[in-house]
């Protein structure tokens, strides 16, 4: 817990974490599951948000808007 502490400190300027129920969280579960499947020691391309999380990211501001 510290070590997530201290990354999210190093790297966000402000951070809250709230619980959701799960269906609230496609996005986050989509990029968990796109981390999953990457291959230790290979290169990852951060420059760019894949396309499947762009559209789960999309649908969910448009169920709560």
């Amino acid at each position: 817990m510290n070590e997530l502490r201290a990354l999210v400190d190093s790297n966000f300027f402000s951070f809250v974490c709230l619980f959701k129920r799960r269906e609230c969280n496609r996005a986050a579960h989509a990029l968990a599951d796109l981390g999953y499947e990457c291959v230790e020691g290979e290169e990852l391309i951060t420059s760019s948000i894949p396309n499947v999380v762009n559209v789960i990211v999309t649908a969910d501001r448009l169920a709560v808007e």
